[in-house]
């Protein structure tokens, strides 16, 4: 897993930032906007640095949505917004030709199990198995084939 150092961060924060203050430099009186859209993890994040945004470019309409990276993907190559935002890196079968990706955050994984559960210690190597889908199941602890859900690939 790739780790972003804390200037690796800013320096994307500020590149997003860049993208809303090129609005700014239009010569036109009229009112400018920016459509934003994509992961709904990513959107607290994006409507923080939209507000703050807004409060000093009063003549510029940002309109930012949740609805997943895959619709912002989507919607951004059909050219309909002007900035997605994705919790993931971009799939090679989404056809991301001529997107720059600029990631500027990371999303934490919490790994919970239930009291019941007889499981008390796992590997970070055991976790990265389960997570890539090259454990389909385990021993639950009393014998018991215990289903292993790999949904992050």
């Amino acid at each position: 897993m790739r780790h972003c150092s804390f200037a690796h961060i800013l320096i994307c924060l500020c590149l997003l930032s860049l993208c809303l203050l090129s609005l700014c430099g239009c010569q036109s009186r009229e009112r400018q906007s920016m459509l934003i859209a994509g992961s709904s993890t990513m959107t607290p994040l994006a409507g923080k640095l939209t507000e703050a945004f807004l409060k000093e470019n009063r003549d510029i309409s940002v309109v930012l949505e949740a609805g997943g990276s895959t619709a912002g993907i989507v919607a951004l190559r059909k050219r309909v917004i002007d900035v997605a935002l994705m919790s993931r890196d971009v799939q090679g079968s989404e056809d991301a030709q001529g997107i720059i990706c600029y990631p500027y955050a990371r999303n934490a994984v919490a790994i919970v199990v239930h009291p019941s559960n007889s499981l008390s210690d796992i590997s970070i190597d055991r976790i990265r198995e389960i997570f890539v889908g090259d454990v389909r199941e385990w021993d639950g602890g009393e014998g018991e084939s215990q289903q292993a859900d790999g949904r992050f690939k």
